[in-house]
Formats: structure tokens, C-alpha cells, sequence
């Protein structure tokens, strides 16, 4: 919930100036990358959190609408009397929607996803852990912000919530994480 809360804060308080902005981005696509933190939980509870890593590439479709293909490296870890550790990597196609043409552009996102998760589960105190390994299919959708760095690079803050049809014990059933974003503008 704190997620939710942070993301759509960010993107209000990024888009206070958006539309009052001036026009000609300049720009047709972007190529960067991710890193921040996330969480994955099965159709049980919270498996863990962990670090995240992603590659991204979009590519202006018109105005400021853009079709973007991300790979992200999320992985997890939970401790104590049950514990998972797993790594879960995610290819997303979606479709970006930009607003205003300023110095910050708020962003929202929505697309398909396919994920391969491998990792272990169980109760290490009762010597009982079992391995588990799946792909699955779900959506992807989320928000941040892009702030021009410069004439050719942005930075800024994105989160993003994935929800999963998990078959496998243990797999990711849903995962969101918030992250810093770094891209260049081509």
C-alpha cells in the first residue's frame, strides 16, 4: 500500500507544471536502464524482497505515446520459520503514455508480461525445502517520472505492479518495486 501511495505522489507531484510546458520534445526514443527494490508474493503471503535490475527501450508511436520492451531482474528473499529465495526474470511489453512536454513528463504504462522464476522454498527447521521453477504470464502496469538531465539523458523515479498467473508453489503470483530509472534520449 505504501507503494501505491509513493507512486501516484510522485506522479502528481511531477506533473504540477507538465502541461504548462513548451513544445518539441525533440526526441523518438529512449534506451536505459533500472535499479531499485521490490517485493514478490505467491497466492500464500509475502516470498520476499529483494534488489531489482532492468533494461529498457521504447519508441515514440505518436505524440507522446510510446511502445517500450523491458527485461527485469527482480530477486527475493524471505528468512525465518518459512523461507524462499528466488530470482524472477521478466519480460514486459507496454505501451507509455506521457504528459506535457517539459523538463518533467509523468508517465503511465500498462502492458503483458512473461516471467521465469526459479528459486527454493520451504521450513529449514524441519529440514523440508523444495525447488521451483515456472514461467507464467500476467500484466504490468505503473507510473514515474521522467526529468530531462541534460540535452540527451533523463533520470527519475518509476514503480511499477505486476500481476502473475502463477501455477507453481512458491512462484510469483504478484510482485511491484519502485526503482531509479537512467535513460538516453536518441
Amino acid at each position: 500500500m505504501r507503494t501505491i501511495v509513493a507512486a501516484i505522489t510522485i506522479c502528481i507531484l511531477g506533473s504540477v507544471n507538465a502541461w504548462a510546458q513548451p513544445s518539441g520534445t525533440g526526441f523518438n526514443s529512449t534506451v536505459g536502464g533500472i535499479a531499485g527494490g521490490g517485493k514478490t508474493w505467491d497466492d500464500e503471503g509475502q516470498i520476499g524482497t529483494g534488489l531489482l535490475v532492468g533494461f529498457r527501450a521504447d519508441r515514440r508511436l505518436f505524440h507522446n505515446t510510446f511502445v517500450e520492451i523491458s527485461i527485469d531482474d527482480l530477486r527475493h528473499e524471505r528468512t525465518g520459520r518459512f523461507s524462499a529465495d528466488g530470482k524472477s526474470f521478466i519480460f514486459t511489453g507496454s505501451i507509455v503514455q506521457r504528459f506535457g512536454r517539459g523538463a518533467a513528463q509523468p508517465y503511465v504504462l500498462g502492458g503483458v508480461a512473461l516471467a521465469r522464476h526459479s528459486g527454493t522454498f520451504g521450513f529449514p527447521e524441519l529440514n523440508q525445502l523444495s525447488s521451483t521453477e515456472g514461467t507464467s504470464t500476467g500484466v504490468a502496469f505503473g507510473g514515474g517520472v521522467a526529468v530531462r538531465a541534460g540535452r540527451r539523458f533523463e533520470v527519475g523515479p518509476e514503480a511499477r505492479f505486476l500481476i502473475l498467473s502463477s501455477d507453481t508453489d512458491s512462484g510469483p503470483a504478484f510482485a511491484n518495486w519502485i526503482g531509479g530509472r537512467f535513460a538516453v534520449r536518441f
